[in-house]
């Protein structure tokens, strides 16, 4: 969402798209050169206006997945990162905007790309290897921790950017209460709310009060 409450979406057939509180629909940005994107996954601004994409590529076994940058106003799409990465998912910059994380679903894990002070890319890293599981979404809380949804087997992790401890907040081997969770975002007045979408059963799981608080909209750093 942008300062004039227009939603930002990643549109699956080859673009970005602009939705205004009127409900207008027009196209955001393209890919470069105007061609289509081959997944575009998941958009986040920065605060100078700069969009961050992720294309997640072509989902197969061949790593063709990038991280574009779209600059403020929208346009074509600019590569960022400058190699080819593996099925980028949800993203997220951290706080201070020094480093953008990313969900490599198919890695599995999550990856950081730090931002130079100039705005390229700088070195990339993985942050956090998850073997046996399909992470695909991610959320920041005030404690500097990472909250990762898992949409294979069902379970939400909390990863400690500190420490690099990694918990499991929930899991449903069944699928049944919690099934195929992926984005995951903070809610509410006291941003205490965890939201969890599935991809599965087409619904949004909620968990209140979890002991934990997403960065509030009006944070100085955020």
């Amino acid at each position: 969402m942008d300062a004039e409450g227009s939603l930002h979406a990643a549109h699956v057939p080859g673009n970005v798209l602009r939705i205004t509180p009127r409900g207008d629909i027009h196209t955001y940005a393209t890919g470069p050169g105007g061609r289509k994107f081959l997944c575009a996954n998941y958009p986040a601004f920065d605060r100078k206006g700069w969009m961050y994409l992720s294309d997640s590529g072509d989902w197969s076994d061949t790593i063709n997945g990038a991280i574009y940058k779209i600059p403020p106003g929208g346009g074509e799409a600019r590569p960022w990162f400058p190699e080819a990465v593996n099925t980028p998912n949800a993203i997220a910059l951290d706080a201070d905007e020094k480093y953008l994380y990313y969900v490599e679903t198919y890695g599995p894990g999550i990856c950081r790309i730090e931002v130079r002070p100039d705005g390229a890319a700088g070195r990339h890293e993985r942050v956090v290897h998850m073997p046996g599981w399909v992470p695909d979404g991610i959320a920041w809380d005030t404690e500097e921790r990472l909250w990762i949804a898992c949409h294979r087997p069902d379970a939400i992790y909390v990863f400690d950017l500190r420490s690099r401890k990694l918990d499991l907040f929930a899991h449903d081997w069944r699928g049944e209460a919690l099934r195929g969770p992926t984005d995951v975002a903070f809610a509410g007045a006291e941003r205490n709310i965890l939201l969890a979408s599935s991809l599965d059963n087409l619904v949004i799981h909620r968990f209140g009060d979890v002991g934990a608080r997403g960065l509030p909209l009006n944070h100085p750093k955020w």
